[in-house]
């Protein structure tokens, strides 16, 4: 399944350091010295919510177990939402995964896969409501092979 994370470019650069995605946090002791906390790693289904999170946005395939006892990660599938939940739009928006994601598993994404998408798709719903093709939509379209 697809997921995605959203990080900071220095910490990108960490995890292409470590050669995992595997999150970390550093804490303060009241003397000051440092420790980190145990590690894991948030992943969303959507993308707009990665988005918010950093100026990177990762792709990560990883295929969730749920709380199974072993702590690999607390993924919420869609039939453990309550259905009331469920009808009224609830999904899974966030997951804690408690082991490292190989770097094999991830890609991070440029700029127009992240926000251009978007920004097309509302330029073709103005195209639509115009009955024909704007110059700009037509450009974009061409150039990015957007139909």
């Amino acid at each position: 399944m697809k997921f995605y994370h959203g990080t900071s470019k220095e910490n990108w650069n960490k995890i292409l350091n470590e050669g995992i995605l595997w999150g970390c946090n550093i804490h303060k002791n009241s003397d000051g010295t440092e420790y980190m906390g145990y590690r894991y790693t948030y992943l969303t289904p959507c993308i707009e919510i990665a988005d918010k999170f950093g100026n990177v946005v990762l792709e990560i395939e990883y295929n969730p177990v749920g709380v199974n006892g072993q702590g690999v990660d607390n993924y919420c599938f869609e039939h453990e939402i309550p259905e009331e939940e469920r009808k009224n739009g609830a999904i899974c928006w966030q997951f804690s995964v408690f082991i490292p994601i190989d770097l094999k598993n991830v890609k991070r994404l440029n700029w127009f896969s992240v926000r251009g998408q978007k920004f097309l798709k509302h330029l073709h719903k103005l195209n639509t409501k115009l009955h024909s093709k704007h110059w700009l939509y037509t450009v974009l379209a061409n150039r990015f092979n957007v139909c």
